[in-house]
């Protein structure tokens, strides 16, 4: 439980380095190169979709098949074929979803504008570039998996802090010398960096783990695929809105909501480190089978996030404000790279209700329960719908975002309700 600050530690520097990019996106670059960094950000964005939040079930999963085997040194102790062939389980599924990602992504060329800031064939090769990198990063994200379940969470999260400081060297790198755009790469650069370092330094266990056969678990798949309207709904704000305003309306209007997007999700993050910090605390209560204090710690973990990203959203609205009334604080004049005060308080609303539902996901998937089984091929068909008939008017997008969401909500909580005595 000590080394968990370790957790909290990275989710501090996460949001740093995020804190970092925005600076220096303000500084460096005017707003129309705001709206092409933050709709290129976009492809980094589509891969989370193809997760489908396989990264809160692999941990659990491939932890059940480690209880038998302990490290020494850089190898494992004990008969790891089991362990090995849910592991390969999980590198197919990234795998299937990289090939998927190249063939989707660059697509995003249709809703880039072609102007004099950038021709076509910078912005194409740059989508390549960006794609073929997320993608072989998304292919070798097992690899911290593999750590974080064969107790080596505190070597994952060291790396994982590398990355973070590798990323804000990267950023003023590319940044200072005028490489404004490509700064976009910083993140997957380090992240590459150090799935390098794992593969060289477990080299031998790797090559033990190739020759392993594949395990099938169908319960693998249905318990990702059931929740997977919460994730549609809530990077539907990020992957499709960004592209479609950057197209409709205007560059500018696209990088001022990518810009309050990540601002939002950095509060959200720092809510979430609360989680993240008593993980392996719920874990074990959860493996004595107390699952009521499993309960308490969780909503003391819900109700510390809530408490967090409300008081950084006040917070920040205050000095917007501020600014927008008094024309104080004006060293960084945030209000001119963000969304106007009606549309930034809905958006606010809207990734809090999303974050609520991933917190939905968190606990169910730390059970490893299958709960997520709405109609959620109708539930689809309403949001695809909704951007299609409504007049691209964004407070009447948002809005009509923040009620299927939190119709998803209630959904789930009168499901959960229902079929509490099933599960507990």
């Amino acid at each position: 439980m000590f080394n968990s600050y370790k957790i909290i530690i990275f989710r501090i520097l996460q949001a740093i380095s995020g804190l970092v990019a925005l600076l220096l996106v303000a500084e460096f670059l005017n707003p129309i190169e705001q709206g092409y960094y933050y709709t290129l950000g976009t492809v980094i964005s589509l891969i989370w979709i193809f997760d489908l939040g396989m990264s809160q079930i692999a941990i659990n999963y491939l932890s059940k098949f480690f209880v038998k085997l302990s490290w020494k040194h850089n190898d494992l102790v004990g008969d790891s074929n089991n362990y090995f062939g849910a592991l390969k389980r999980v590198f197919k599924y990234y795998l299937i979803a990289s090939i998927f990602f190249i063939f989707v992504s660059p697509l995003f060329i249709i809703f880039v504008r072609v102007d004099e800031y950038f021709s076509f064939l910078h912005l194409f090769i740059l989508i390549i570039c960006l794609t073929l990198l997320v993608a072989l990063n998304f292919i070798f994200y097992p690899l911290l998996l593999f750590l974080e379940s064969s107790k080596k969470i505190i070597k994952a999260y060291d790396l994982r802090i590398i990355s973070n400081l590798l990323a804000i060297i990267f950023y003023l790198l590319f940044f200072l010398n005028d490489f404004n755009i490509w700064a976009i790469f910083s993140p997957q650069i380090s992240l590459l960096l150090i799935n390098i370092f794992i593969i060289f330094n477990y080299k031998n266990l790797l090559k033990q783990f190739i020759k392993i056969k594949i395990a099938d678990d169908k319960f693998f798949d249905i318990l990702i695929f059931k929740s997977f309207p919460v994730y549609l709904s809530g990077f539907i704000i990020s992957i499709i809105f960004i592209p479609i305003i950057h197209n409709i309306y205007s560059p500018e209007l696209s990088g001022k909501f990518g810009m309050t997007v990540i601002i939002f999700n950095l509060f959200a993050l720092t809510g979430l480190s609360v989680y993240h910090f008593n993980i392996p605390n719920m874990i074990r209560i959860f493996q004595s089978g107390n699952i009521l204090k499993v309960n308490k710690v969780f909503l003391k973990c819900f109700f510390s996030f809530l408490f967090f990203y409300l008081l950084l959203f006040c917070l920040f609205v205050l000095i917007i404000y501020i600014q927008d009334n008094y024309s104080a604080l004006n060293y960084v004049k945030i209000n001119d790279r963000v969304l106007d005060m009606n549309n930034l308080i809905i958006l606010g609303i809207v990734i809090l209700i999303f974050n609520i539902s991933l917190f939905y996901n968190y606990y169910f998937r730390l059970l490893l329960i299958e709960l997520f089984s709405i109609n959620y091929c109708l539930y689809i068909l309403i949001l695809i719908a909704g951007l299609f008939f409504l007049q691209l008017n964004i407070s009447e997008l948002l809005l009509y975002i923040l009620i299927c969401t939190s119709i998803l909500i209630l959904s789930n909580t009168y499901k959960f309700i229902k079929n509490k005595k099933k599960y507990f």
